[in-house]
């Protein structure tokens, strides 16, 4: 099999995982921002701010800043000044928006952890390995050739 052919299956197979997470979404009527919103409030231990959810996920501001509007409307969160702050807010559940929170997180959770347990520990760290190499290598060459390509 050709590389591109090699590359045109990974593509497809990336997008069919991001298919099976809009289907989740879908499963709970939410947007996929919101449903990724939630995503990451499940695993949080820490108070989230906008800013947190942009630069550790990679979400456009704007992005985040129309989820979290959307969010709060619904009575899902609300937003609290962090202590010693004049800028930053954390994103809080209400209790409505614990408890869909909770019903995402868990189905999701449930999901995740039955399909990467058809791997053994070993081709998981594998996978890993591979992948975050895969990653390092699009972000040094995207970085590299969008610069050169705007000389």
């Amino acid at each position: 099999m050709s590389l591109d052919m090699q590359i045109a299956n990974v593509n497809q197979l990336s997008n069919d995982v991001d298919g099976i997470y809009h289907e989740i979404a879908q499963h709970f009527e939410l947007t996929d921002n919101i449903y990724w919103v939630f995503y990451i409030l499940y695993d949080s231990d820490e108070a989230m701010t906008q800013s947190d959810l942009s630069r550790e996920w990679t979400f456009s501001k704007k992005t985040v800043n129309s989820s979290i509007t959307a969010m709060t409307k619904s009575g899902w969160i609300t937003l609290e000044l962090l202590p010693n702050s004049r800028k930053f807010k954390a994103i809080c559940l209400t209790s409505t928006g614990q408890q869909l929170c909770q019903r995402v997180g868990n189905l999701t959770r449930q999901i995740e952890q039955g399909a990467y347990a058809r791997l053994s520990a070993k081709e998981l760290d594998q996978f890993l390995q591979l992948f975050k190499r895969l990653n390092d290598g699009f972000r040094e060459l995207t970085d590299t050739l969008l610069a050169a390509d705007d000389k």
